[in-house]
């Protein structure tokens, strides 16, 4: 990045920002030299990291300009850049507004500094800092074009409605967000409408011949959820009930989509910096704390578990294991003695209503369990040959202790060989 001019500024003066870059554009400062956050061409891309937006753009620059109001100097981001431009000996140039004087500034930059104030001085008063980013034939337009900047300035005491002063309605929702006031899921479903400019959210799909396709987002968005952990309905019932939000139905009924309420959208898409950063924080911090508890979770599992979920686990391994937790048997045999077993096998499969998916197969299955080192042989024929094995202890306590995940997967492999004719 390589920005000649930074615009410091709060959030909620991005209307006085504006102003003061088309200012800037109008007599000819190039836009790829002026770095302003809250103008996609002119500030943080999307997908790019913020604060290392900000550094980078900070270090580049030769100028700072800051828009100094209440915002600003509410704002903690606002400060960090005042002091990194101070530490770094930049030219600044503090524009005093919102009715602030010079006994107002504070902070690395105070009143020792000579700021620029609207209501006292000529716009030309800026040439000195600005004339080499500007052509020479623009130099004595100065006054006309920052005029509406001006006036704009010494016409409105307040910046704009999102100053330090907002309505307690404006203020209403991000009180809620930063507070305790909404469930989590609500603040996940509001982060990533926040996150997406979503005002609303298609919830059903489409027939493409005889396939029904989702729509992108809703995929997407259900994608999100469950990398957060939320249940995204009973969020979206919450916010319904709370009049943030509506359900819109088609023809038949049937809930088409969901809506946020435009008053809560407007505010939600105004949020200032410091509650954006808390919804990225809070979205990271929950995928963050997802992922260590299953790392923790998984670093639990005894070996039988992370054998019986690993997604190359047989079926008919999984039918062997299933058998031998509800039958306590521990010992299979081999060679001669399968065929007991098997017969044994056969009869439980006929007893629960299940294919003879395991009597078919046993010796596979048995032959598995010797690769994945579960048993021993625990009885040999006059040749030495085994003819019986036996899970090892620990797999035998391990059995008889495996995870919920694990024992749902013994239930479904009996499930989906579930014989609806048993005879």
């Amino acid at each position: 990045m390589n920005k000649k001019i930074f615009i410091s500024h709060a959030s909620e003066d991005d209307r006085i920002g504006e102003l003061l870059l088309d200012a800037m554009l109008d007599l000819g400062v190039n836009k790829d030299d002026v770095f302003y956050s809250s103008k996609y061409h002119n500030g943080v891309r999307i997908g790019y990291d913020f604060n290392q937006t900000i550094k980078d753009a900070l270090l580049s620059s030769e100028l700072v300009i800051f828009l100094l109001t209440n915002n600003f100097y509410a704002s903690p981001n606002c400060l960090n850049e005042m002091g990194a431009a101070w530490i770094q000996n930049k030219q600044i140039i503090p524009i005093l507004l919102d009715g602030l004087k010079y006994s107002d500034m504070k902070g690395f930059i105070d009143n020792r500094h000579i700021a620029f104030d609207p209501k006292e001085h000529d716009p030309e008063e800026l040439l000195s800092y600005l004339k080499k980013y500007i052509p020479q034939e623009k130099h004595s337009a100065i006054g006309t074009v920052f005029k509406k900047f001006v006036d704009f300035v010494n016409n409105n005491s307040s910046i704009d409605n999102k100053s330090s002063t907002k309505k307690d309605t404006e203020n209403e929702l991000e009180i809620k967000l930063t507070n305790s006031y909404f469930t989590i899921d609500e603040k996940m479903l509001l982060a990533y409408f926040y996150k997406n400019r979503y005002i609303d959210m298609e919830m059903g799909g489409y027939y493409d011949g005889n396939n029904y396709i989702e729509n992108k987002n809703y995929v997407l968005f259900k994608d999100f959820c469950k990398k957060v952990d939320i249940d995204h309905s009973n969020a979206m019932k919450l916010l319904v009930a709370d009049n943030l939000a509506r359900y819109i139905y088609d023809e038949n009924d049937d809930i088409d989509r969901f809506e946020l309420d435009i008053s809560t959208f407007r505010k939600l898409i105004s949020v200032s910096s410091d509650c954006s950063d808390y919804l990225e924080r809070l979205i990271e911090s929950r995928i963050n704390s997802i992922d260590n508890n299953k790392e923790t979770q998984t670093s639990k599992l005894s070996k039988l578990d992370k054998i019986i979920l690993d997604p190359k686990f047989r079926e008919v391994d999984a039918l062997l294991l299933a058998y031998a937790i509800e039958n306590r048997v521990y010992e299979f045999g081999a060679r001669w003695m399968a065929d007991q077993q098997i017969r044994d096998i056969s009869n439980w499969e006929h007893k629960i209503n299940i294919y003879g998916t395991l009597s078919q197969n046993y010796e596979v299955a048995l032959k598995g369990l010797i690769q994945y080192e579960l048993v021993d042989p625990s009885s040999f024929t006059a040749y030495g040959n085994p003819r019986q094995y036996r899970l090892k202890d620990e797999y035998i306590k391990q059995l008889n202790n495996l995870s919920d995940k694990s024992i749902a997967v013994l239930k479904k492999v009996l499930m989906d060989n579930d014989d609806p004719l048993p005879f």
